[in-house]
């Protein structure tokens, strides 16, 4: 384990992530709170709104919008879609990153909602970003343009909404179409059941990573019982398209996370497919940590490279200076 990480869960002992649904909830609203607040007002260089999206039922989700307060020249859009086992969590948990995005990219975020298990399991949460790309893809916020840049990000389990929705574009040939997709510690296989026969023996992480002091085996098991997907289906997994050709790839997995090969290898599925992937591993390091751990060194490094990784999806670079200091405002 980093030593930075254990010297912290040393000084604030705690427990894997719950299974309990309410105690999971409990936690996550604390934790985002406590985040935003942190942060405090935006700077006078970027606005937040709140944007309803409607889905296929006539169901609004709300997503939360960051933009530059003037309007620039090619905005790429930015839709992201949180973590929390598709269970719990808020278009609020990005706030960090989107601010980031759009002081240091001038990108214009939309960080979206989708409906929740375990009153709305599979394949609701896929379903409704799916229906929230497709309705940005034809009602882009004002000041954004997709030519410039067009991606689909998310974490843990938004990741996995990401990947399938970046793989469904592709399917369905949404117009305009997506030009890069961002996976934060995806889910996108579950079990070496999905993962293609010639790279099943790299598919190791679910037996050996099974004490992650974020997430346990158990949790990730009570996440997939509640969200209770049909694997064999491409809202589940990109991998189950018969096409599985995305467009350009970042990806971030951490060391010792049970879904670290979820990340890794569908790095290797889409290098092998000729996708321009990128994968970033955190050895030694949990599920998430810099959620639960913003104050450490390597928390700001990570949120760092989600900006850098989102730079390089769009060939803009953007100097370390610059990231560091704008990811540690606000961060104890």
């Amino acid at each position: 384990m980093d030593p930075e990480v254990e010297e912290y869960l040393r000084t604030h002992p705690s427990e894997p992530l719950p299974t309990d649904i309410t105690a999971f909830r409990s936690i996550s609203a604390a934790v985002e709170t406590a985040a935003v607040d942190r942060l405090g007002a935006p700077s006078p260089s970027l606005t937040e709104s709140y944007l309803p999206i409607p889905m296929r039922d006539g169901h609004l989700n709300t997503a939360k919008v960051f933009q530059p307060s003037t309007s620039t020249d090619g905005s790429p859009l930015v839709v992201l879609f949180h973590g929390g086992g598709f269970a719990v969590g808020s278009p609020e948990q990005f706030t960090l990153l989107g601010r980031a995005l759009v002081e240091l990219l001038n990108c214009t975020v939309v960080s979206a909602a989708y409906r929740l298990a375990p009153e709305r399991p599979f394949p609701a949460a896929a379903e409704d970003a799916w229906d929230t790309t497709q309705h940005l893809a034809t009602n882009p916020p004002d000041g954004s343009d997709l030519a410039a840049g067009f991606l689909v990000g998310g974490a843990s389990s938004g990741a996995n909404l990401a990947a399938v929705v970046a793989q469904l574009a592709v399917d369905r040939r949404l117009d305009p179409p997506l030009t890069g997709q961002f996976l934060s510690l995806p889910l996108i296989f579950s079990s070496a059941q999905l993962v293609p026969e010639k790279f099943r023996a790299e598919y190791t992480s679910l037996t050996t990573n099974t004490t992650d002091p974020i997430q346990s085996l158990p949790s990730l098991h009570a996440i997939l019982a509640r969200y209770n997907p049909t694997l064999t289906s491409p809202f589940f997994s990109p991998i189950n398209s018969p096409n599985v050709h995305p467009p350009k790839t970042y990806i971030q997995v951490c060391g010792l996370d049970p879904l670290r090969d979820d990340g890794v290898v569908y790095g290797d599925v889409l290098r092998e497919r000729g996708v321009e992937t990128r994968v970033e591993v955190y050895e030694g390091f949990p599920h998430g940590w810099w959620v639960f751990m913003p104050g450490l060194r390597s928390s700001k490094r990570a949120v760092g490279d989600m900006v850098r990784g989102v730079g390089w999806l769009l060939g803009r670079g953007v100097e370390g200076e610059r990231v560091v200091g704008k990811v540690g405002e606000g961060v104890e």
